[in-house]
């Protein structure tokens, strides 16, 4: 009996209910909304630490009233006084930590780049060393040339070398170089007349004061000793992060709104929105690189950071950077992957060369300074690494800093040098102490003036002096600008305070003007604000500290929506209230709070902002700002249902398919056996109606009444129910989601960003539109063999049943993998195929990939060249099982086509027309479904092509809280 069972049927039906089962639950997966993959919101708040700790006992309502006072506490700016060694904050410093304890200070570098050559100058013979010159093409790609394995002259600033020993590389290292420029000959701004000096800033990131006083004691001893060098204690930044801070100080620029609600004045908006600032490139804007090279100055350019201030986390930045020496193709190689050697890589890692990224900047800026001995130059390093997240980064640094103040100390003894910082540390247990709190809005700021003017002029005096009063990174601006255009024109004698064009500070080189300094006058959001304000502590558990702390998570809500980024961010719930602190004194009965309060889970982010409440309402001022370290709290795919298609929960939807396959297939062998009453009926309608014979088929059949006695069959009735089963849940899952996204998409979308609408709504329609092209193939490819050997070899035939089936299931199985597999490994889209596909889109169609799930094959690498094989291997794998399945597709297909005349002459007229009949629908079947898939696909590249280039622009960027910049 089990010989008659029709394997090949039972199978075939198998893998369909498969591939039904497949299309379930793909057009279930996109419903599951992933919320967030982008990480954390742009910067969105305050901080105003309190040296003040009165508690309030009693539970405070919304209308709480405080006695005024007799004079106007907001136009007063008492600034901080507190010891840099605070009690509180001695816990957090490690003055020992060192990354570098442990490497090899004997080691020397293997190769040696010098007066612009190259050589090897290790002992050891058995080294391989070669080396290549790494340009900048843009901004997050190089210009890579060929391997050079001959020592001697290179034209390059930055060269990459790799040294190998028995084919293993053992070295790799970045060697920078500055290859002076020529003089500017006739520089655009007339320069006769003018007294100028070089100009240098070394700029640490998250630098605070106190930060300052505390880790870099040799520096700064030096500094302000031997340099008389005056350091500003009440800097305030004007940002949250790097960004916002350094923007200002190049191009004059604030990207982040000023909030004066509190004072009953109108919001001050950004002079740029994040759109302009990350879609457009900034060479036509005035910057202070482009004006110092104006007025004849050398400029450069250091970050060691890849994406740098103008770039991360997707903007543009320059096209063609206004700056002599940029050395973001250092950084290129260094960081980005298949640009610098994987060896090479490592190397400032903290490992045997005892270097790290900072003191690749000095050595630029050292280099920089000796090319030029006669030439006026403008330089600017930003170390971003050492201390953006830790309070203990700077320490082991300082001797580097205190080593390059000595080592170019006659050049910097007649220049203008800045140590800055753009904001203090901004994460970590340290703000929770009066000192963190306020170092995260006080950057550290100290200024050095040439020693010919320290006597001659009264600079040092007026520095000193403001140096006593709050200022900003405006007032930074304003004083580089002074030494480049005005004090500049006057030999620097001029002594009278001086609003510049367009300027929002003023310079600390000059006197400044005497009307009050504080945070309502001077471009300063409240919630940065360094002035000391009385406050008392609330209780976190009264109804007030509950109804702030909630309203400071719709704030954060609102603002996701307003930014369109609700389809990459959850919404906040408030869980508690960490602390709440008010202001002892009001403004036009408006009482002030500043709050910290905790989000729930999965994102237990902590946020804090200053909220105001007049007549019962609460209203939150300003930015709102995230206080604790972002960490993986955003991860929030692990709290929503796109949980269950990672890692080993994916499992469940292999066993979902296996589970209803195998209930098919059990159902109908156990269901439809074609026992003799349904084998004699079949034959019989058969033949009655189509004039066909059945017998030599394989076949089930199902009766539902005994044509002898109308009995019901119940048995074959069961395969109904089991059928009906099956594909009810696998229907009703496709049309719920359908319906679902089909109704309810505009809705759900409505606060997306319209790309994000664009790629949902795209990710439907290819839903709609998709097959699985391989495996439908594959399975045409084996129904041509079916049909071929049951015309002209029916003994192998028995291939198709029993056991022997599963070969089948197998093939199919086969290249569907080695398709799967192949692509996955050969076209993962790495930083080199990333960026150039990003850049070559936006070049050409100005449309921004970035957000979009994608893989892209790029067969040459751009820089260099070099053939890409893993990504041609793509092109040879799809080759190779396409290939297979038409070669059997035409061979059989051709062979039926040329021959079944004569191998059919000997059938009856009824086996002839129905070996036609099914060669034909085979034919059919096979163009239908090839034709079918090229039309889909290229009606969905019509569809993105249109789609994406007519709204799919560059408009969502996600400026992200845990970044440098």
């Amino acid at each position: 009996m089990i010989q008659t069972i029709p394997w090949g049927a039972v199978v075939i039906s198998g893998c369909m209910i498969v591939y039904v089962i497949f299309l379930g639950f793909a057009s279930y997966s996109p419903s599951f909304e992933n919320k967030n993959f982008y990480g954390e919101y742009p910067a969105i708040a305050g901080n105003l630490p309190s040296i003040y700790r009165g508690m309030r006992s009693d539970d405070s309502n919304l209308n709480s009233s405080i006695s005024t006072v007799s004079y106007d506490p907001w136009d007063l700016c008492d600034l901080p006084k507190y010891d840099v060694w605070d009690e509180e904050i001695i816990p957090y410093v490690n003055p020992n930590k060192d990354p570098l304890k442990d490497c090899d200070r004997t080691f020397k570098p293997f190769t040696e780049l010098k007066n612009s050559s190259w050589r090897v100058v290790s002992l050891n013979k058995n080294l391989e060393c070669k080396t290549r010159c790494h340009r900048r093409k843009s901004e997050r790609q190089n210009e890579i040339s060929k391997w050079n394995f001959t020592q001697g002259p290179v034209d390059c600033e930055f060269l990459e070398a790799v040294c190998s020993e028995n084919k293993e590389d053992v070295y790799g290292y970045l060697h920078s170089q500055v290859i002076p420029k020529p003089p500017i000959e006739k520089p655009k701004i007339d320069t006769a007349g003018l007294m100028q000096f070089d100009v240098f800033v070394i700029l640490l990131d998250s630098l605070s004061y106190s930060q300052g006083k505390r880790s870099l004691p040799r520096t700064l001893s030096y500094f302000t000793n031997h340099m008389d060098g005056v350091i500003f204690p009440y800097m305030n930044k004007i940002g949250e992060n790097s960004r916002p801070n350094g923007i200002p100080i190049w191009f004059g620029k604030s990207l982040e709104k000023i909030d004066r609600s509190l004072f009953d004045e109108e919001v001050i908006p950004p002079d740029w929105s994040h759109k302009y600032f990350c879609k457009t490139f900034k060479d036509n804007e005035t910057n202070i690189f482009s004006e110092f090279h104006d007025y004849g100055y050398r400029t450069l350019l250091a970050e060691d950071w890849a994406e740098g201030t103008m770039n991360w986390p997707n903007c543009v930045g320059f096209d063609k950077p206004p700056i002599d020496h940029f050395m973001r193709p250092f950084q290129n190689a260094y960081e980005r992957k298949g640009q610098g050697a994987p060896i090479t890589q490592k190397h400032l890692k903290g490992g045997k060369l005892c270097r790290q990224t900072h003191n690749t900047l000095l050595d630029y800026m050292g280099q920089f300074i000796n090319a030029y001995p006669d030439q006026k130059k403008f330089g600017w390093v930003w170390a971003i690494d050492l201390g953006h997240n830790s309070e203990n980064g700077f320490t082991h640094a300082d001797k580097d800093f205190h080593n390059f103040l000595i080592e170019h100390r006659k050049k910097l003894d007649n220049s203008f040098v800045f140590l800055l910082g753009d904001h203090g540390l901004r994460f970590g247990g340290v703000r929770n102490t009066f000192v963190g709190a306020l170092d995260v809005n006080n950057p550290f700021t100290a200024i050095s003036i040439p020693k010919v003017l320290r006597n001659t002029t009264n600079i040092l005096e007026y520095v000193a002096e403001n140096a006593k009063n709050i200022q900003s990174h405006y007032d930074t601006r304003a004083t580089i600008l002074d030494i480049m255009k005005y004090q500049s024109a006057k030999s620097f004698t001029e002594t009278e305070a001086r609003q510049f064009p367009e300027e929002k500070g003023y310079s600390y080189i000059r006197k400044q003007p005497s009307t009050p300094r504080n945070c309502r006058n001077m471009p300063i959001p409240l919630e940065y604000c360094i002035c000391q304000f009385k406050k008392s502590k609330v209780p976190r558990n009264t109804k007030t500290a509950k109804e702030i702390g909630k309203a400071l998570a719709f704030a954060v809500n609102t603002q996701i929506e307003d930014g369109n980024f609700t389809g990459n961010c959850i919404k906040m719930e408030w869980e508690k209230t960490l602390s709440l602190e008010m202001y002892d004194h009001q403004f036009k009965g408006a009482t002030l709070y500043t709050v910290t309060a905790q989000m729930k889970e999965p994102s237990k982010a902590e946020f804090k902002s200053n909220v105001k409440i007049v007549d019962g309402k609460i209203k939150v001022l300003g930015m709102v700002e995230r206080s604790n370290r972002y960490g993986k709290t955003a991860d929030c795919i692990n709290e929503n249902k796109l949980i269950f298609f990672e890692g080993w929960r994916s499992l469940t939807w292999v066993a979902y398919v296996l589970y209803f396959g195998a209930q098919w297939a059990i159902g109908a062998y156990n269901f439809v056996k074609t026992d003799e009453v349904a084998k004699n009926y079949f034959r019989e309608e058969m033949i009655l109606r189509y004039n066909v014979c059945v017998d030599n088929l394989s076949s089930l059949a199902m009766v539902a009444f005994d044509p002898s006695s109308g009995d019901i069959r119940w048995w074959n009735l069961m395969t109904v129910v089991n059928m009906s089963i099956i594909m009810a849940i696998q229907y009703a899952i496709m049309i719920h989601c359908g319906y679902s996204m089909f109704t309810k998409m505009e809705e759900k979308l409505q606060n997306f960003s319209t790309m994000h609408k664009n790629h949902h709504k795209q990710l439907f329609k290819t839903l709609m539109l998709q097959g699985l092209y391989a495996a439908t193939i594959c399975l045409i490819a084996i129904q041509f063999v079916y049909r071929y050997w049951a015309v002209f070899d029916e003994n192998k035939l028995e291939f198709f049943e029993g056991w022997r089936s599963l070969i089948w299931v197998a093939y199919v199985l086969y290249f569907g993998a080695q398709w799967a597999i192949g692509a996955y490994n050969f076209v993962k889209t790495d930083e080199v195929a990333k960026n150039y596909f990003r850049e070559e889109m936006i070049l050409r169609y100005n449309v921004c990939v970035d957000s979009l799930p994608s893989l892209a094959l790029v067969a040459f690498d751009p820089s260099s060249g070099d053939v890409r094989w893993w990504n041609l291997m793509t092109i040879a794998n799809m080759y190779f099982i396409m290939t297979i399945q038409f070669v059997i597709m035409i061979h059989s297909g051709y062979s039926m086509f040329t021959k079944m005349e004569e191998k059919l002459q000997n059938f009856s007229t009824m086996h002839k027309n129905h070996h036609k009949q099914l060669f034909k629908t085979l034919m059919l079947q096979k163009y239908c479904s090839v034709c079918g898939n090229s039309c889909a696909f290229a009606k969905r590249i019509a569809w993105n092509t249109q789609e994406t280039r007519r709204q799919g622009r560059c408009d969502l960027d996600i400026e992200v809280m845990e970044v440098h910049h």
